[in-house]
C-alpha cells in the first residue's frame, strides 16, 4: 500500500496527471499516511482515546487554555488565540476571518496576487524542489504556535507537528464543487473559534453570488456563450466545469459554455481539453477569459497565439470580448479567490462592480 501512494504521489508532483485528479489524489494519499501513521497529538503520541474525523475537523472539547482540535491526520492542542500562524495554503480563509499568518506558502513563486495585499510583511515559505512540501527549515524559523495546512503537505505532517500544533485542512467536497472553499472557511473557523464569523461570510458569499446571477442574467451580454482558455508553458486548454472558474461560471452563476466544451468535454467526461490550433477554429464562444499562468514560457505562447489567424478569427477575438485574469484567483484560490472571480465576470460582461466581502461586519 506505501509503494502504490508513493507512485500516486510522485504523478502528481511531475504534473502527469490533471489538477483535479492531482487534489483526489493527493487527498487519497492523505488518508493513506493518516491510517498508516495512526492517531497521533502533536508530541507524537499515540491517542487511541480520540476517533479521527475521516475528513474536516472536530473541535473534541477545551483543557488547559488550549482546543483540542481532530483531523484525518491526528490531534492538534491548539493556543485559544494563536499569535504566529504558519499558513500552507490558508491564508485565504485566514484573512476572511481577520487573521494574519506570520508566514505564507507560496505559488509560482510568489504569493496569490488577491491576496498580496493582505499579506505584506509575511514571510514566504517555499517549497522543496520538485514537490508540494514545504520547506521545513523555512516553518521552523517562523517560530509557530500553529501551523494550518492543505493535504498537499500531508507526506511532512509527522515533521511538521514536531514543530507546533499542526492542522490539516481536508476536501470535504470534490474541488469542481465550488462550495469546498466554504468547506475550509468553516474548518479554521472551528481551529480558531470564529465559527460565527465564518457563517456570517458564507450568508454575504452567497448573498453576493445570488446578486450577481441576477445582475448577469439581465444583461445581454449573458446570452451569449463564455469559457475561460489557459495558456500553459507549451499548450492552451479550454476550461470546462471543473477547472480555473468553471464551477463559479457554470454551477454558481449559470452561464452558458460553447458547444466544444459541451460535446468534447461535458459529453465525453473527458478530464480535461486541450486544443490544437486546427481545434481553435471551432471555438465558437462569445466571451473568453484568458488565464496566462506567471511563467515566461507561457506568456510566450500567449504572444505567438495571438498572432495567429486561428486566434483572430474567434468570434470573442473580434468582438473584443477578451479578458486576462489573474492565475492567483481563477486557478485554486480560496473564497476571497472565488469572489474576485465573480467580480472579474461581473465587471467585464456588465461593466458594472459589487462590495468586497473583507466589507462584511465580522465584530458580531
Amino acid at each position: 500500500m506505501q509503494i502504490s501512494f508513493m507512485r500516486v504521489y510522485a504523478d502528481a508532483v511531475s504534473c502527469r496527471i490533471d489538477s483535479g485528479a492531482c487534489i483526489l489524489l493527493v487527498l487519497l494519499l492523505a488518508m493513506g499516511l493518516t491510517a498508516g501513521c495512526g492517531r497521533r497529538n502533536d508530541e507524537g503520541q499515540p491517542r487511541a482515546d480520540i476517533t479521527l474525523p475521516k475528513a474536516g475537523v472536530v473541535l473534541v472539547g477545551v483543557e488547559d487554555g488550549r482546543r483540542i482540535i481532530a483531523h484525518p491526520f491526528g490531534v492538534a492542542h491548539v493556543p485559544i488565540q494563536p499569535k504566529r500562524i504558519v499558513s500552507l495554503g490558508m491564508a485565504d480563509p485566514l484573512t476572511l476571518l481577520g487573521e494574519k499568518p506570520i508566514a505564507q506558502s507560496l505559488f509560482f513563486g510568489a504569493f496569490r496576487d488577491y491576496l498580496r495585499p493582505h499579506l505584506q510583511g509575511v514571510q514566504p515559505i517555499g517549497t522543496v524542489y520538485g514537490s508540494f512540501q514545504p520547506n521545513i527549515e523555512s516553518v521552523y524559523a517562523a517560530k509557530p504556535d500553529l501551523i494550518l495546512a492543505t493535504p498537499y503537505s500531508g507526506l511532512s505532517y509527522d515533521q511538521l507537528s514536531r514543530i507546533a500544533p499542526t492542522v490539516i485542512i481536508t476536501y470535504q467536497r470534490h474541488p469542481s464543487d465550488w462550495q469546498y472553499t466554504l468547506d475550509w472557511l468553516h474548518q479554521v473557523a472551528v481551529v480558531l473559534g470564529k465559527e460565527q464569523q465564518a457563517k456570517q461570510i458564507e450568508s454575504a458569499f452567497r448573498a453576493k453570488a445570488e446578486r450577481a446571477r441576477q445582475i448577469l442574467h439581465d444583461h445581454p451580454s449573458s446570452q451569449q456563450t463564455i469559457a475561460t482558455f489557459r495558456i500553459h508553458v507549451r499548450r492552451y486548454r479550454v476550461n470546462g466545469r471543473s477547472q480555473g472558474g468553471g464551477p463559479i461560471l457554470y454551477n454558481l452563476l449559470g452561464l452558458q459554455p460553447p458547444e466544444v466544451i459541451r460535446e468534447n468535454h461535458w459529453a465525453k467526461r473527458a478530464p480535461i481539453l486541450f486544443l490544437t490550433e486546427e481545434k481553435l477554429l471551432h471555438l465558437d464562444v462569445g466571451h473568453l477569459f484568458v488565464i496566462v499562468d506567471p511563467t515566461p514560457g507561457s506568456h510566450a505562447v500567449m504572444n505567438q497565439l495571438a498572432k495567429r489567424e486561428a486566434w483572430r478569427r474567434l468570434p470573442a477575438v473580434r468582438n473584443n470580448h477578451v479578458y486576462h485574469v489573474s492565475t492567483g484567483s481563477w486557478q485554486g484560490g480560496g473564497l476571497l479567490g472565488q469572489e474576485q472571480v465573480i467580480d472579474d465576470i461581473v465587471m467585464h460582461m456588465t461593466g458594472q462592480t459589487l462590495p468586497k466581502l473583507m466589507e462584511v461586519d465580522r465584530t458580531r
